[in-house]
């Protein structure tokens, strides 16, 4: 295996919130020049080998030796193939396999060991993947997969039984997600996890299967500040979750549930919206 050189990727939101003090960080640009498919890049992470996997917007999968690109495309003829160029989430999990998140091919799991694709596209009246459109891909800690998609819902994906199971919004139950748009999933412990939403954020209880969700109320000031939730953070000491929302950034307890809000004077050019964290 080639020795890599440190990569550093940060996603840029206001500074003095996470740092006082940064020093001598050092930046390399990994371009088009040097072998990369395309310079949008949605999404990044690292295989068990060391090896970097980097999802385009419409210019497929590249691997990274530190070096050299190896990059692989959708092919029409080959249903073995990545089933769409435009990949939203990159994640490597514990069987070893990539889970790729694409926008409009549903789930790709590529096998590292046999490099072959499988992939799990949408099919109407069936218990597929709920919508080809994959925003997000997270494991959580039993090694379950979640898929939040476009406007289906949150699929869980069982990669040994190969099955999915669906959660949607339902108007007329409560304990139901409370939208089908899904931006982020994490975990808080083995029974909770966080999702989310273009409604809010919803914690659910997964052995229960009920959905407990927080949207803004303009009369209470402890609520999460905006319904587009857009990404979340659990942070080392599991006391709290970090919520980037389109008009700044939340901070939630778990123990009394109270939504922090973190917000910056901004030019009427900029704006407080958290994409990433």
């Amino acid at each position: 295996m080639k020795k890599f050189k440190t990569i550093l990727f940060l996603t840029i939101i206001p500074i003095q919130l996470l740092f006082s003090q940064v020093e001598n960080l050092d930046f390399e640009r990994i371009t088009v020049e040097n072998g990369l498919s395309q310079s949008t890049v949605y999404s990044i992470c690292q295989d068990s080998l060391g090896f970097m996997w980097f999802g385009t917007q419409n210019r497929g999968l590249n691997k990274y030796d530190g070096y050299a690109f190896n990059v692989y495309l959708k092919q029409c003829t080959n249903n073995n193939s990545l089933s769409s160029n435009n990949i939203s989430k990159l994640i490597t999990a514990k069987d070893g396999n990539l889970y790729i998140g694409t926008w409009g091919g549903g789930l790709c799991v590529f096998d590292l060991i046999h490099n072959k694709f499988t992939n799990y596209k949408h099919i109407p009246d069936s218990n597929s993947i709920s919508h080809n459109k994959a925003q997000t891909v997270f494991e959580d800690s039993e090694g379950i997969i979640w898929i939040g998609t476009e406007s289906g819902g949150l699929n869980k994906f069982n990669p040994k039984t190969k099955l999915f199971k669906h959660y949607k919004n339902d108007p007329h139950n409560p304990n139901s997600i409370s939208s089908n748009r899904i931006w982020d999933v994490k975990q808080e412990n083995k029974d909770i996890l966080w999702i989310a939403t273009s409604n809010g954020i919803c914690k659910f209880n997964k052995t229960r299967e009920i959905f407990t969700c927080f949207a803004p109320d303009k009369n209470n000031n402890n609520s999460v500040s905006n319904s587009q939730v857009r990404t979340l953070f659990v942070d080392k000491t599991n006391k709290y979750i970090w919520i980037g929302t389109a008009t700044g950034l939340d901070r939630l307890g778990f123990d009394n549930k109270q939504f922090k809000h973190f917000q910056f004077k901004l030019d009427n050019n900029k704006t407080n919206s958290i994409n990433k964290i």
